[in-house]
């Protein structure tokens, strides 16, 4: 411990003398020489005219300086946020070999000036980064509220199995608490070579106590001589080579398709077990749609979805050339190409629904209901993803979506391919307010019908400066109030509470739950009111931006955790579904979850592979079904 405090204590002083140094040299440089070399603002991460980068001891703590014409230094200001780290780390007899390198995370200036809304690129910064970032900005510390995993009073250990490269080896750390917890876990749709994409399960109780689970899927995408090339969404997968005009080869799981449909099956028994093939839903639709939601009222399946609307996604034809690390804004009059494949829609549109006819195994449906178009509220899509509520006191029905911008363009409006050289025409350019794209706000809010869904209304704008909320995952407390859950993209999720149904909210704040920037969802327990959610319990993607990857865009760690607070503040982790990681990057995510009795609840998710090796091969993919006993916990 001593040598450890000694070796603090020097590693201080050498980067004192640096900082003193560094601004004697830079003075008496900017007095023999025409060309000013300041230091900038004393944080050395922007704007960077000259770069130095040193290594103090072999520590792995890199800085970099940069020079401008600005006196106001604050090196002191860096050295007490180090030594706050450093003292952090003596408390906790390590000393970690992360290393620094905020100018690359997007840390713009010392205490206020550009960093003052707080934006950081915390999912795949290190434990250093992020601790110097809040010693930096007091002012941002709510950010830090969440932990880098949800911890577990249950002493659950983790089952990891490694799909990398090689042999692919495998570590199973069996955890019998845990096996008893989860009574079971069954595929309900695997892919195979006529379907290569599922996802965005939905699942709930009908009235004869058995389950009806619904998800959306396409074809895999495939290539001839004169055929359309496959290409991957954010959740989907993409890659893959072409084949002559007698053989096709698959592709990996492509998300915006055209005949991107939705498929339903019904469970055989009462535990979730065994299922009917599953039937693709007669939807009557020009585009994609997207992300089912059940609901059932009596005896009649209420399906509500999202439909595209002309809109199809595009990238700017030549890349907006950002700074490391840095995103930057496309040109107003760039010119836009279709996204590769040029028939991928854009999420969201329309939100509609259809109802059974009868027995839903008859497949007999209602013509779709628009309850709120894509040119409502200045043209911009509209999404869903998660489970519709009915409010005790009053029965409405209360549905959680957001608005959704992404870059797009008309379609059939532009036909200029990314490889085409020469001048696509305006019809390209983004030289004035398209359909799809006017510049309409995003928010979430929730849409409410006071009728059993005969009208609905939009009701709530839930905003946050530092990043976006969308995927709303909502839940009626004890008290009446409702509580909204987000994704985000800042490592951790967001809540708002309406107390109202949903016309105003509170400010959103962050949440002790990790998220890596993917859905979850929330529920209400019954008959106690309890808070049970479905997550991703990781903060961090195992992404590096210097080339090293554990498990580059996983989302892994698929666990329940419960709240009994009555508000959802406090939670505890009571069960792992999955836990894979590997060089292959699983995707084990897009929790959807129904109550089956007073002790059981079911967990719709999906699983797939973006590596290559696995995706295009593996049997262990698709949409699964877990039952989680809840006798020990509630």
């Amino acid at each position: 411990m001593k040598k450890k405090r000694e070796f603090v204590v020097v590693l201080l002083f050498l980067v004192f003398v640096y900082f003193f140094l560094a601004s004697f040299f830079n003075s008496s440089s900017a007095s023999s020489s025409s060309k000013s070399r300041s230091r900038g603002n004393g944080d050395g991460f922007n704007n960077i005219q000259e770069k130095k980068t040193f290594d103090t001891h072999g520590d792995g703590l890199f800085f970099s300086s940069k020079n401008n014409n600005k006196d106001n230094i604050k090196d002191e200001e860096n050295l007490r946020a180090l030594e706050e780290i450093f003292l952090e780390e003596e408390s906790q007899s390590s000393v970690s070999a992360d290393p620094l390198d905020l100018q690359f995370l997007g840390l713009q200036s010392s205490l206020g000036g550009a960093s003052s809304s707080c934006k950081f690129q915390f999912e795949i910064a290190s434990w250093r980064e992020t601790r110097l970032f809040f010693a930096l900005h007091p002012e941002c510390r709510h950010l830090d509220k969440c932990e880098s995993e949800l911890p577990s009073q249950t002493t659950l250990s983790k089952q990891v199995f490694d799909s990398g490269g090689g042999g692919g080896s495998s570590v199973d750390s069996r955890d019998e608490k845990n096996e008893m917890i989860i009574k079971h876990s069954t595929y309900v749709k695997r892919f195979d070579e006529d379907l290569r994409y599922a996802h965005m399960a939905t699942i709930a109780k009908m009235k004869d106590e058995r389950m009806i689970l619904l998800y959306q899927a396409a074809p895999a995408a495939k290539k001839d001589v004169g055929g359309s090339d496959g290409g991957g969404g954010d959740d989907g997968n993409g890659g893959g080579d072409g084949g002559d005009a007698t053989y096709y080869e698959y592709k990996l799981a492509t998300e915006g398709l055209q005949d991107q449909h939705i498929e339903y099956t019904q469970s055989k028994d009462l535990e979730g077990k065994r299922w009917t093939p599953p039937v693709k839903l007669p939807i009557y639709n020009d585009a994609a749609v997207w992300s089912p939601v059940v609901h059932i009222d009596n005896n009649q399946v209420y399906v509500f979805y999202s439909e595209s609307t002309g809109c199809k996604k595009a990238i700017p034809c030549k890349p907006p050339q950002c700074p490391k690390g840095e995103v930057c804004e496309v040109d107003s009059h760039a010119e836009m190409c279709h996204h590769t494949p040029k028939s991928l829609w854009v999420p969201g549109g329309d939100i509609k629904y259809i109802k059974s006819i009868g027995d839903p195994a008859e497949n007999k449906w209602t013509k779709a209901m628009t309850i709120l178009s894509q040119d409502e509220g200045g043209g911009i899509p509209k999404v869903i993803a998660n489970s519709l509520i009915v409010m005790k006191k009053t029965g409405h029905w209360v549905l959680p979506y957001w608005r959704e911008q992404q870059n797009a363009i008309e379609d059939g409006t532009c036909t200029r391919k990314p490889e085409f050289k020469g001048s696509s025409g305006p019809d390209c350019r983004w030289n004035k307010r398209s359909r799809c794209m006017t510049g309409a706000q995003p928010f979430s809010g929730v849409l409410v019908s006071e009728n059993r869904g005969k009208t609905w209304q939009p009701r709530g704008q839930i905003t946050q400066s530092n990043t976006s909320l969308i995927e709303g995952s909502i839940a009626e407390l004890n008290d009446g109030r409702i509580i909204q859950v987000f994704r985000t993209r800042v490592g951790c999720l967001y809540k708002s509470y309406s107390k109202d149904e949903g016309k105003s909210w509170t400010e959103p704040e962050p949440m002790p739950v990790p998220n890596p920037n993917s859905k979850v969802f929330l529920m209400r327990l019954e008959p106690n009111g309890e808070l049970l959610l479905a997550f991703n319990n990781m903060k961090n993607q195992y992404r590096s931006r210097r080339g090293a990857t554990k498990c580059r865009a996983c989302r892994t760690h698929l666990h329940v955790a419960i709240s009994r607070d009555g508000d959802g503040n406090e939670w505890e982790t009571i069960a792992r579904l999955e836990d894979e990681i590997g060089y292959e990057a699983p995707r084990i995510h897009y929790p959807y979850m129904a109550q089956k009795d007073a002790s059981s609840v079911l967990v719709a998710y999906t699983r797939f592979y973006l590596g290559k090796r696995k995706g295009l091969t593996s049997l262990d993919q698709g949409v699964k079904v877990a039952e989680i006993d809840l006798k020990s916990i509630v």
